[in-house]
Parts: C-alpha cells; structure tokens; sequence
C-alpha cells in the first residue's frame, strides 16, 4: 500500500518494527468491521502481548467515537478527528483546509444532482487529498509554524481550530451564538437538519438508527437519534470553545451577534460566561 510505504520512511526503526507487528495483528480481522464491531461471544484480540492487546482495544475505541460523528457536517468531523490526532497548528490549519474542499465538493454535488451527499461519494476526492496531488501539503511543509510572540501589536485573525497550541495577551471571539454553538436546546438550529425536513429531524442520523434496528433487533424510536446526534454536535463544539478561551492569557473579549436572518441568540455557554464574569465582577 502506498501510504504503508510513505509512512515507513517517517518512522524511526523501532517505530517501523511496531508498524510491523501491527500490520500482522491486522491480518487476524478480515474485514474492518470484525476489529471495530466484534459479535457478541468473538474471541479476539488474543494471542497477541499485553500492550499490543491495549493499543488495539484504545484504537477501537477511538474510532467507535468518530463513527458516532457521521451525521455532523464534514468539516466538523475533520475537526474532531484532527484534535484528537494533532497538536500542531499547522497540521489543524490543513486539516481545515481539507474540511473546506470537500465542503465545497458537497455543495457542487448537491447543486448539480438536487440531493445531499453521502460520506461515500467524498471518499475518492479525500483520497486525492491524501495522495497530495492537490499539492496542499505543501503549505505545511512551507510553515515553520506560527509564534504569537513574533506579531507583538498586530491583530492575528485565525479560526478557533487553527488557534489551537497558540497563546495571546487578548483574545476575542466572535460569534458565541446558539447556531454555531448549540447546547441541544429545542429551540437550536443545528447545520445537519435542513430546514426542509419535517420536526427538525436529522436525516443521516434517522437513517443510521433505523439500520441498527432493522440489524440488532430492537425498536426505533423517531427523533432519539436527532438528539442523540445534537447532543454529540454540542459536545464538539464546548470542546472548541473551551480550547478558544484558554488560549488567552492575559483578557478574553467574548461577543455574540444575531445571525444573518436575525433570529440567533447567545449561546447558553456564553449566558454562562457572563454569569460568572458577573458574579466576578460584583464580588
């Protein structure tokens, strides 16, 4: 495999033997799903040492969490995966980046054929991505990453995801609304649910439910997994308000606004700043 061959020359040895002896490990689970989804009564992950056991079974973890993310919007997916995978601006920068193109992908898709767009058809562009023949990797490759400290009085404009790692005196962020930072209130909008559908209902996360009943056996009921799926989005999206505030060390200016149809109101997480900023302030 190419990307196999890639990675080999980014290891070091001791790295590439275990990439080694997890490639044999692999070879036990014939397809994907058996290793992240085993039957009830499946003995695996034996026969293996102890750490290795370990890593495969927090491996499998991680990816069950990420799976429960398919019915958010794409570039919030990427976003989830790259915090959980990078520290690095410059690699949460492209991650972003990525997120942006097969935004755009989905939107062409969806403005030529009049339907939404599966996670299946973005695969083939997101394999052109990693193959780098959008030449994109050469923007990380260019940086040699970005130090606050070397734009002392200049306004730096970056997004919440690509501030990760990065520290100001003051910070401002914008846009603490109940659309871009929902907290699965009836009364939030969510970008997964389209105004078109009926009871505000998640189609993707809808139709991801009613197949695991059709295959485990056990009854659907309409509308848990729309919230179910708003309350993974809200989660996402406390993280990311969480990372954005941290990365003031000195004043943190937080501000809201009423979207572009008026109807947006502060995020219950920003209410909850101003409380307490309140409660501060009043002693």
């Amino acid at each position: 495999m190419w990307y196999h061959r890639v990675l080999k020359k980014e290891l070091t040895e001791e790295g590439a033997k275990r990439l080694e002896i997890h490639l044999k490990v692999l070879q036990q689970w014939r397809q994907s799903e058996d290793l992240l989804w085993p039957l009830p009564g499946t003995a695996d992950l034996q026969d293996i040492p102890d750490d290795v056991a370990a890593y495969f079974e927090r491996f499998r973890e991680q990816v069950q969490r990420w799976h429960s993310l398919v019915s958010l919007p794409i570039t919030e997916i990427l976003n989830a995966v790259a915090q959980d995978l990078f520290d690095e601006p410059e690699k949460l920068a492209l991650t972003q980046l990525f997120g942006e193109i097969l935004r755009n992908r989905s939107q062409y898709i969806l403005g030529v054929n009049r339907r939404m767009v599966t996670l299946e058809e973005l695969v083939p562009e997101l394999i052109v991505i990693a193959k780098d023949q959008r030449h994109l990797r050469s923007i990380e490759s260019d940086s040699n990453g970005f130090d606050p400290k070397e734009h002392k009085g200049e306004v730096v404009v970056s997004t919440m995801h690509g501030a990760k790692g990065l520290e100001w005196d003051r910070v401002y962020l914008m846009s603490v609304n109940d659309y871009d930072f929902p907290a699965g209130l009836s009364e939030d909008s969510f970008r997964s649910e389209g105004w078109f559908v009926r009871d505000k209902l998640s189609i993707e996360a809808e139709t991801i439910a009613q197949l695991d009943a059709a295959l485990d056996g056990h009854e659907y009921v309409e509308g848990r997994a729309t919230q179910e799926s708003r309350f993974d989005y809200a989660r996402e999206r406390l993280r990311l308000l969480y990372v954005s505030i941290t990365r003031a060390q000195k004043e943190l200016m937080v501000t809201t606004n009423v979207g572009r149809f008026g109807r947006n109101k502060p995020a219950l997480a920003f209410r909850a700043l101003q409380s307490y900023a309140l409660r501060g302030i009043n002693g």
